[in-house]
């Protein structure tokens, strides 16, 4: 029984259409579907999200009354942490990045180097662990590249660790949820560079002088990390050439993973390929009843 279906792939290549769609068509057959995509408030993952000991989020909440009411909606209290999905605070809020909240929110943020790989690993482990042990049995949970994606990038370009030990730390991350009978819907595809220009040309802001466009966040966000800088890369060439390798990561990483696992190729202006997943959601639904 698939209790998780994992939607990855590298950006541009349709995960969060993908993630709707599955939803859509489980919930057609009467199943009962909790999607979460990237930014969500999470049960699990950790990134687009901020995280605080209960004291320092109580002062939060005092220093910001008026912002008070979305925090709370976007947060989750789990024990010893409160995790706060920003982004979402952010855009109902209509908050800009020089806003004093966003600022409190980027110092909570474990992503970009800001925590050791120990605790970056013992608090996605922790959370994984706890979702895998008290998930609904009922439930079909679908994630939007909380598996492979937000991972991985984080460990190459923060963390600067070699393959080994990413398809290690990937392994062991999975046997947390192997109970669920996780499932991996990966979107290869064909071309990579057209996929990114593609997306490129869709993302554009509408005021790019408080947010940049999306395909200058992403270069940015690869250049100037450490692996980036280490490794002199400087342009939107080179940004393509990480997503590249991470690519040939995931696929030698879906190679050693002991569990179903769907590839769906993402061919340049022509996504009929995806069409194969009406026969991948047929069987899930059949396994699910």
């Amino acid at each position: 029984m698939n209790n998780l279906l994992l939607v990855e792939g590298i950006p541009g290549t349709g995960k969060t259409t993908t993630a709707k769609r599955i939803a859509k068509v489980l919930e057609d057959k009467g199943l009962t579907v909790k999607c979460f995509n990237e930014g969500d408030l999470h049960p699990c993952d950790i990134a687009w999200h901020s995280t605080f000991t209960k004291d320092e989020y109580n002062i939060l909440l005092k220093r910001y009354l008026d912002e008070k009411d979305a925090i709370l909606e976007y947060s989750k209290d789990e024990g010893e942490y409160v995790f706060i999905a920003y982004t979402k605070v952010m855009q109902d809020l209509e908050l800009t990045p020089d806003h004093s909240l966003v600022h409190e929110f980027n110092r909570h943020n474990i992503y970009q180097g800001n925590v050791s790989v120990e605790e970056f690993k013992k608090l996605h482990f922790d959370r994984w662990r706890r979702f895998g042990n008290d998930f609904d049995t009922n439930t079909v949970y679908i994630f939007e590249c909380a598996f492979m994606q937000n991972h991985i990038t984080e460990l190459i370009l923060s963390y600067m660790k070699e393959d080994g030990f990413i398809i290690d730390y990937m392994i062991e991350l999975i046997e947390c949820v192997k109970r669920m009978g996780p499932r991996i819907v990966y979107l290869k595809p064909s071309n990579p560079e057209w996929i990114i220009d593609n997306v490129a040309k869709e993302r554009m802001s509408d005021n790019p002088d408080v947010w940049p466009h999306w395909i200058d966040m992403m270069v940015n966000y690869v250049v100037e990390s450490k692996y980036g800088r280490l490794n002199g890369l400087k342009t939107r060439a080179d940004a393509m050439e990480f997503f590249k390798k991470r690519m040939n990561l995931e696929s030698r990483l879906l190679e050693s993973l002991e569990v179903d696992k769907s590839i769906l190729v993402v061919n340049e202006n022509d996504w009929s390929s995806i069409d194969i997943l009406e026969n991948e959601l047929a069987r899930w639904g059949k396994d699910n009843d």
